[in-house]
């Protein structure tokens, strides 16, 4: 596999695979730089609403910038990609670690309820 444009990736990539994943999910909050920030509190409940829903252990990784009260949640004390290799699926909305874990063979879900949209490259060859 060749994974262009990301020598971090590309890593990821090229890792040899755990022999067995957890039965856990690795919800990814990451709402940071103020954009969709008042969303980060339903998103992440609605995350672990799910993951109940199922009867699915989860954990929550945190992006360092990320603000908020997590105080009802499990956060991990892990390294991302410790949490990324070993997890049974990755649930995040618009990050890299959806393309990170997707490096790792691990599943993901793009979790984006609130409708968000990135605005569009304002040069895209550039």
């Amino acid at each position: 596999m060749e994974v262009p444009g990301s020598t971090r990736i590309e890593a990821l990539a090229l890792e040899p695979r755990p022999s067995a994943r957890r039965r856990r999910v690795v919800i990814n909050s990451n709402f940071t730089y103020g954009i969709y920030t008042a969303q980060q509190p339903a998103w992440l409940a609605a995350a672990a609403q799910a993951c109940g829903e199922v009867g699915v252990d989860f954990v929550v990784s945190r992006h360092h910038a990320d603000g908020g009260d997590f105080s009802a949640y499990a956060l991990s004390d892990r390294p991302l990609y410790d949490e990324l290799r070993e997890a049974a699926v990755v649930v995040s909305r618009f990050s890299g670690v959806l393309l990170e874990a997707m490096a790792l063979d691990t599943p993901v879900v793009y979790f984006n309820p609130h409708g968000e949209r990135v605005a569009p490259y304002r040069e895209p060859n550039g």
